[in-house]
């Protein structure tokens, strides 16, 4: 019995996976692609014609920038300007790192010793540990983060990206663009959370590992339904479209939606611009690996991303000290009243829930291997469950959920 206990054990070692809203590799892509864009975009809009712009070769680009910003500008491949170090990380690497750390403000722990206002200006002002290696490597971070992160869910992730998101733009308003940049692209982990649906209908407050994970996984594959504010996507978001539109030429941003290979093809993308153009106001998101075969998800997160990265670079042109993501929308549902609708969403739009997507309101069937996992508060394990968790209404009521399957250990 021992010895099978000990290989449950070393599986779940090795078998962790945490509650994520999107695959590193997705986060990383579009936290590249956004502030590859917001750069060109501001930049072009300096000079008389954008075809001035493009007529530069990369490294002049760069020499247009602030040394601040010149370190987080990158080409596709990832060519980095002059005097700037290879390989050091990029604004992508920094929005997916949030997933691995217990507390993103990690990221600002253990400065150079000559740093005495704490504000960083390089990427030596930042924890080394975290930006110089795979975060898999941060065990014990890693371990804590895939079970205490409440942070990622519901009203918290929304509010993180909102704070965060404030901070950023407080910083470049006192002329720290460093650090601006780098809250921002925390903030942007939290802005990509709030666009995974399991991410906004599960309870993952005192909600066990294995359901928050089943019922994560359940919903992300499923999908929900946003609806866009077409207002605040003509006024806010259309101009940065039509950047994007004419500019992913090869020969100018080549700004390609390609992700672990798979990309849209020429003609599905100018459809999808097609559709925005034309007022699309209702918009199937996914989580979890599924954002690059959803072209026109990808595309609207990228815009709102950019316009937030604009709040901090575009400091002009009527732009200027602007948050465009400074409210929200939350409305916690309330069985006792089931007369209001659960709500979430931030100023481009909001989710269209049905209460039986909510986790607190749904019922479950549960299919597990040896009860509870000896680890779970180290990290979700799938090998705890050999079938998927997927929303029934073949058990009992609501209350039977958190009796039965929620209040992990503390």
């Amino acid at each position: 019995m021992q010895l099978i206990h000990l290989v449950c054990l070393l599986s779940l070692l090795i078998i962790t996976g945490s509650v994520r809203a999107f695959e590193s590799v997705e986060h990383k892509h579009l936290g590249d692609l956004s502030i590859r864009v917001a750069i060109d975009y501001v930049q072009a809009r300096k000079l008389a014609r954008e075809e001035d712009y493009w007529r530069l070769d990369f490294q002049q680009r760069c020499k247009l920038l602030d040394s601040e910003l010149r370190a987080f500008y990158r080409t596709e491949k990832g060519e980095v300007c002059d005097g700037q170090r290879v390989g050091a990380p990029s604004y992508g690497d920094l929005v997916s790192l949030v997933d691995y750390v217990l507390y993103p403000r990690k990221l600002f722990d253990a400065p150079e010793h000559e740093l005495s206002d704490g504000i960083p200006r390089r990427f030596g002002h930042l924890n080394p540990r975290l930006v110089n290696g795979s975060p898999r490597n941060f065990t014990l971070d890693f371990a804590q983060a895939t079970s205490a992160n409440e942070l990622h869910f519901q009203v918290a992730a929304i509010r993180k990206m909102v704070n965060l998101h404030r901070e950023a733009v407080n910083h470049a308003a006192n002329g720290a663009l460093f650090a601006a940049l780098s809250t921002n692209a925390l903030a942007d982990h939290f802005l990509h959370d709030m666009f995974a649906p399991g991410h906004i209908t599960v309870n993952r407050e005192n909600s066990h590992d294995a359901i928050a994970l089943g019922m994560h996984d359940t919903a992300n594959r499923q999908g929900a339904d946003f609806q866009i504010d077409t207002k605040k996507f003509k006024d806010d978001l259309l101009p940065i479209m039509e950047f994007l539109r004419r500019n992913h030429a090869p020969e100018r941003g080549h700004y390609a939606f390609v992700i672990e290979g798979v990309e849209p093809d020429e003609r599905k993308l100018q459809q999808v611009f097609d559709d925005f153009s034309a007022g699309k106001s209702l918009l199937k998101i996914y989580g979890d690996g599924e954002l690059k075969y959803h072209a026109h998800q990808q595309l609207f997160m990228l815009m709102i991303q950019v316009r937030g990265l604009l709040d901090v670079l575009d400091r002009c042109d009527g732009l200027c000290a602007r948050n465009s993501l400074n409210e929200f929308i939350w409305y916690e549902y309330d069985e006792r009243k089931p007369q209001f609708p659960p709500r979430a969403g931030l100023p481009y739009g909001e989710y269209v829930l049905e209460v039986e997507q909510l986790s607190q309101a749904s019922n479950i069937f549960i299919i597990s291997v040896g009860g509870e996992a000896p680890l779970s508060e180290f990290g979700s394990s799938r090998l705890v469950i050999s079938a998927e968790l997927a929303p029934l209404k073949a058990i009992g009521a609501s209350d039977f959920l958190r009796k039965h399957t929620i209040n992990r250990p503390v």
